[in-house]
């Protein structure tokens, strides 16, 4: 997403000190970095993001839901900014969230669902992705998803 992105939300450093629990507070200071954009970085990064936007939105023709892992690596212990390792490589604060963080800068819709638990019982999701304004179809699909593959009942250990 970028600088561009995290400075747009709205809530000034403060609030966001304010509002953040333990496991958010190493997010704070990207608000910071996004307010530190000039308003001409800020239009670029914005005309970027039409012209990906455009991009996605000519690529997904014929093509009504795109199913991803919701993150590249079971959930890791809170305390933790990012898993050390994803699948032996190196990760980052960014690894975890490779699926989807382009799906929200897009405004796609999307959803994730668990559909399993791995071998230590921690869910595993899948990301289910719409077109663009397709939310219902979106919706309908992850209906028949947990009616396939419940979840409601199950909770990890």
């Amino acid at each position: 997403m970028g600088h561009a992105g995290r400075g747009r939300g709205g809530a000034g450093p403060r609030r966001v000190r304010r509002l953040a629990g333990p496991g958010q507070r190493r997010h704070r200071g990207h608000g910071g970095e996004g307010a530190a954009l000039s308003a001409v970085d800020y239009a670029i990064a914005l005309d970027r993001l039409a012209a990906i936007r455009a991009s996605v939105s000519e690529a997904w023709e014929g093509t009504d839901v795109l199913l991803t892992p919701t993150s590249a690596a079971p959930a890791f212990p809170i305390e933790l900014m990012h898993p050390k390792e994803i699948a032996g490589v190196p990760a980052d604060t960014q690894s975890m969230s490779i699926f989807t963080t382009w799906v929200n800068a897009c405004g796609l819709p999307a959803l994730s669902i668990p559909v399993a638990p791995s071998a230590d019982g921690r869910p595993i999701g899948i990301q289910l992705i719409g077109r663009f304004g397709a939310d219902e179809s979106l919706l309908d699909m992850a209906e028949r998803v947990e009616t396939a593959q419940p979840w409601a009942q199950r909770w990890p250990s």
